[in-house]
This record gives C-alpha cells, structure tokens and sequence, in this order.
C-alpha cells in the first residue's frame, strides 16, 4: 500500500449521487468529472495509486447541518 494520503475526499450513496454532483456543480460552476459514489472514488484512489482516502461529509441542505 502507498504511504499516500488523500485528506479531502466526498462521496455520496449511489441513491442521490447524481443528483448531489449535479446541484454541486450548479452551485460552484464548476464541471465535475466523476459519479459522486463511493466506488469511483475507490476506483480512482486505487488507479491514482493513493493508499487510503479521508472522506467528509457535505451538507447539500441547510436542514441537514
């Protein structure tokens, strides 16, 4: 395993990925490339070659903080 350490990752349930990566995207203007999920990120940390990941949570509405 790498000694690589990812401390700002996000991932979301398959359930409302898409829609949370879309209303991101929307919020930030920024265009973002991948599904939002759990298994992408892990995909992407194991093809990055990146040991392990530090996934945060995110609030996508004011009642959920």
């Amino acid at each position: 395993m790498s000694g690589i350490i990812d401390f700002h990752t996000h991932a979301f349930p398959d359930s409302i990925a898409g829609k949370v990566v879309q209303n991101l995207s929307s919020y930030y203007g920024a265009e973002i490339t991948n599904s939002g999920t759990l298994g992408e990120l892990l995909r992407q940390k194991d093809a990055a070659g990146i040991g392990c990941c530090v996934v945060h949570t995110a609030a996508t509405k004011p009642e959920q903080v």
